[in-house]
């Protein structure tokens, strides 16, 4: 029947050349610049599976039941062959108890004996080529158990429908091909061909599979290396944060765990009003380090009793312009120095360094500012003892009905303190 042979020669081309594009693919991504292959071995031998299966094909294209067999015989065994290394390597990476030594090198002394009686006798009386597909028959599926076996311990990437399929694929090649090389039936040709199609598609499949597990677990492995990375940068920074912060406590001995109150009391109000994660991390570093310029002004300024007079005064409002520039080289302070810079603006004007007025300055900086201010109201000071909470709280309303606090945020700082125990 020339229209099913077509057919059949048809599926064997489009099979063999299926087969050359995965063994390029699958070169290129071996040898390639891009190194996301940990596992070359397993996939040195899909192309040698790939190859044997791509030859078995070709060498069936045109083929009679009268012609020399041997090329078939040959090609096939090394199908067996290859199959049995690629399901051991599956097995081996895969720490599979189940899967010995002793299948592996059954497998292969069978192939052998296999391609000994291929080579040695003489094949044209069908039974003989009969007994050549089912010794590596026996090879194959013994092997396909092993996959089954795998996959129901989901060891491996196949998908559920495999085994099953793999099973019955099998059977039905076995038989059609068996049946074509007694009678030579052009459809018992068209059947197996078709089921050698199929397992291509599911070797396509499964390389696929296990290609994509490598690359993202690789990916995966870059990503958690560059998390530990950056958590272990951010530690640091955190060390430097609170290195600098005691520097400020220790240089003015007035302030002594000032800066880590005001992060305290800057963090749950930032809570109160909703900010996310990123923003609460903004807030909590910007208020540890928001004296930092502090570290520039004389310290007989700082610790002055009684009033300044305006040259000391002007020389400690240059601390927050000396905070930012002490910052600005660093990248993890990127984000903070807007409240180094203006945690004394105020709303109204009237504030310093650049007299900034209303949404011109941001939230954060604000929610730091009313958590300064109150802290520096209750506690002792060189120039005056500490305040009441009560009184703090009365003067920071007054501030904010004057325009110069967020009234808002000291009405939710109130319900804070309130929660805090620190306000009844």
């Amino acid at each position: 029947m020339p229209a099913l042979e077509t057919i059949g020669n048809f599926l064997l081309l489009f099979t063999a050349i299926s087969c050359m594009l995965l063994i390029v693919f699958l070169v290129l991504k071996l040898f390639g610049k891009q190194k996301t292959l940990d596992n070359k071995a397993e996939f040195s031998i899909v192309v040698a599976l790939s190859s044997a299966v791509a030859l078995w094909a070709l060498f069936h294209v045109n083929e009679h039941p009268a012609s020399p067999w041997i090329f078939q015989g040959i090609s096939l065994s090394l199908v067996a062959f290859f199959f049995a290394w690629y399901v051991r390597l599956l097995a081996a990476r895969k720490n599979a108890r189940f899967y010995k030594a002793l299948i592996f090198y059954a497998s292969a002394l069978l192939t052998i004996l296999n391609l000994f009686m291929v080579m040695s006798f003489d094949l044209s009386n069908p039974w003989w080529r009969v007994a050549s597909v089912l010794c590596s028959g026996l090879v194959i599926i013994v092997n396909t158990i092993v996959i089954c076996r795998l996959n129901q311990l989901n060891l491996i990437l196949f998908y559920k429908f495999v085994p099953a399929f793999l099973y019955s694929a099998l059977t039905v090649f076995f038989v059609s091909y068996c049946l074509y090389l007694i009678n030579g039936n052009s459809i018992s040709r068209i059947i197996y061909i078709g089921t050698v199609f199929c397992m291509v598609i599911i070797l396509f499949t499964d390389t696929m599979d296990q290609l994509y597990f490598f690359n993202t677990r690789n990916l995966n492995q870059r990503i958690d290396l560059l998390q530990e990375e950056y958590a272990a940068e951010m530690e640091m920074v955190e060390d430097v944060v609170i290195s600098l912060a005691r520097t400020i406590d220790a240089k003015d001995r007035y302030t002594e765990g000032h800066t880590e109150r005001v992060s305290q009391y800057s963090v749950f109000l930032g809570e109160k009003v909703g900010l996310n994660e990123k923003r609460l991390e903004i807030l909590r570093m910007g208020a540890l380090i928001h004296d930092i310029g502090k570290i520039g002004i004389d310290q007989d300024v700082l610790n002055k009793p009684g009033q300044l007079n305006a040259r000391e005064r002007k020389h400690i409002e240059t601390h927050p312009l000396l905070g930012e520039k002490i910052c600005t080289p660093l990248k993890a302070f990127k984000d903070v120095r807007s409240i180094i810079r203006s945690h004394h603006e105020k709303l109204d004007g009237s504030g310093y360094p650049d007299g900034l007025i209303g949404d011109a300055i941001n939230l954060e900086t604000r929610i730091v500012t009313i958590a300064d201010i109150f802290d520096a109201l209750t506690t002792e000071r060189s120039y005056r003892q500490a305040l009441s909470i009560e009184t703090a709280i009365a003067i920071m309303r007054e501030e904010g009905d004057a325009g110069k606090l967020d009234a808002e945020l000291i009405a939710l700082f109130e319900i804070v303190l309130s929660d805090m125990g620190l306000l009844s």
